[in-house]
């Protein structure tokens, strides 16, 4: 049996949830690696973008144990940007995450459809995680993991952009 791989190791403290010593994804995991450790949801890819730079992405989902929702996989061309967890457990809280991780390195505005939360989205870009936090409370809406980087390669290149845009009126007839 070949030996485990640094990403492998990686994805399953992950799977764990444990962030104690969380120092981000490998910057070469690959999907491949990805789906050696946890099963493929199914055989479907998707495409977006990422950051302000509007980097095009292809991703998938993927099962992880101990999470209850699919997981979202990002990749370019096999090489992964991300993993995205939309609700993740409810045991990941802000008060777990900041005692584990310290203090984030910034506290960015987002949005949740339409509307702006202040400071929601905590970011540790050297330790490769990401969360968005409820509007009231201590729960956490998405967590993302990704290789070590900076604040600016963090917003440029990997970051969420769930921003929506209202709808202009019907004008009457």
């Amino acid at each position: 049996m070949p030996a485990q791989t640094a990403c492998q190791k990686v994805l399953e403290a992950y799977a764990r949830r444990d962030f104690a010593d969380w120092r981000g994804l490998p910057a070469d995991c690959t999907v491949d690696e990805v789906l050696h450790v946890f099963n493929a949801q199914d055989e479907w890819i998707g495409s977006g973008n990422l950051g302000l730079d509007a980097v095009s992405a292809n991703y998938r989902y993927c099962l992880v144990p101990s999470f209850d929702a699919p997981v979202r996989v990002w990749f370019v061309p096999k090489r992964v940007l991300q993993l995205e967890a939309e609700d993740p457990p409810d045991d990941l809280t802000t008060t777990a995450l900041k005692s584990a991780l310290g203090e984030p390195l910034a506290k960015l505005d987002s949005y949740f459809g339409v509307a702006l939360i202040e400071q929601n989205e905590w970011v540790y870009p050297e330790r490769g995680i990401a969360f968005k936090t409820q509007s009231a409370g201590t729960g956490i809406t998405r967590l993302c993991v990704f290789a070590p980087t900076t604040l600016e390669s963090y917003r440029h290149k990997i970051r969420l952009n769930v921003r929506q845009r209202p709808m202009p009126e019907a004008r009457p007839n």
